[in-house]
């Protein structure tokens, strides 16, 4: 028999990985009816975010959720050069 404690736990890891899925479904949305173009690397933006909490948290110690402000800036300069490289290319 499962304890109550394991199953609430699955439940509760089962809901936060179904909200970061919504997350970048409504990002994924939200870019392709405002620039009708599909942004393919929204996962690629993702992991990297991911990826840069990991390290700060690995190396320095720091809280992955305060490391949002210091990693997401990087991320949103990124996403910003590429969405305009994807917007030129597909109105050339």
């Amino acid at each position: 028999m499962w304890a109550p404690q394991i199953v609430i736990q699955t439940i509760v890891c089962g809901l936060l990985l179904g909200g970061i899925y919504v997350i970048m479904a409504i990002g994924k949305s939200i870019v392709f009816n405002v620039m009708h173009v599909i942004n393919v690397a929204q996962g690629w933006i993702a992991m990297l975010g991911g990826y840069a909490a990991y390290w700060l948290f690995t190396l320095y110690g720091m809280d992955p959720f305060l490391s949002l402000f210091f990693h997401n800036s990087d991320v949103f300069a990124d996403r910003r050069r590429l969405s305009q490289y994807l917007f030129e290319a597909h109105h050339r």
